[in-house]
């Protein structure tokens, strides 16, 4: 398993609407993905940012959401977050997370 880390920093006053659009449309978005496992998104203290942790069968699964997927979510967010998203890639050693897509 594969693990993808995004860090994004929100514009003041859109943590509502950030996560009504990443919901609505982001998360299916992610969902159609080939090898997509599962996300567990944080929001940071304050409101002032979202980490999110996307999980992807292999490393391929994630290097062909980034040039897919990736960039339409981003656009769709472009509007409430500021500078471009932190972006941080692992490999999974070990979970406790069985099926990760139950938990969304």
């Amino acid at each position: 398993m594969f693990a993808r880390n995004m860090t994004l920093k929100l514009q003041p006053n859109r943590l509502m609407r950030f996560i009504e659009t990443y919901n609505a449309t982001a998360l299916p978005i992610l969902k159609r993905q080939k090898g997509f496992r599962g996300e567990v998104a944080i929001v940071l203290p304050l409101g002032e940012g979202v980490v999110a942790t996307s999980y992807w069968h292999s490393r391929e699964d994630a290097d062909a959401y980034e040039n897919s997927g990736y960039k339409e979510i981003l656009a769709l967010l472009a509007s409430m977050i500021e500078d471009r998203p932190r972006i941080m890639e692992s490999e999974v050693i070990s979970s406790t997370l069985h099926n990760l897509t139950s938990v969304l």
